[in-house]
């Protein structure tokens, strides 16, 4: 579970992300990622009703997501940066694992 030092909860700090940010790009997901003047990382994941209209469904996508980063950034460190996850329509066609792989794809894009 993520703690919540590490989630971007401010909507300027999201925006400043959107404007700012580095993006990266998948069939299924995009990446924005800035750096942070703070001494951790923090992340979100927007998932919109357009994927799904089902909460259920945009909340398991969050999670998988979420857990696939954690996994993946605890193998680093010193990482400054916010980063934000955006999913697109596509997302909901894949499986786990494969939601897995487009992660570590644009985690190493980085």
């Amino acid at each position: 579970m993520l703690k919540k030092t590490h989630t971007i909860r401010k909507q300027k700090d999201i925006k400043d992300v959107f404007k700012l940010g580095k993006t990266f790009y998948s069939r299924e997901l995009l990446l924005k990622i800035k750096d942070n003047k703070l001494n951790k990382y923090r992340m979100t994941v927007v998932v919109s009703s357009k994927v799904s209209q089902k909460a259920v469904v945009r909340n398991k996508i969050k999670r998988q997501i979420k857990a696939i980063f954690i996994k993946e950034i605890k193998s680093k460190k010193n990482i400054n940066k916010d980063f934000i996850f955006i999913t697109l329509p596509q997302i909901k066609n894949l499986t786990k694992e494969e939601v897995g792989v487009r992660v570590l794809q644009l985690m190493r894009s980085i």
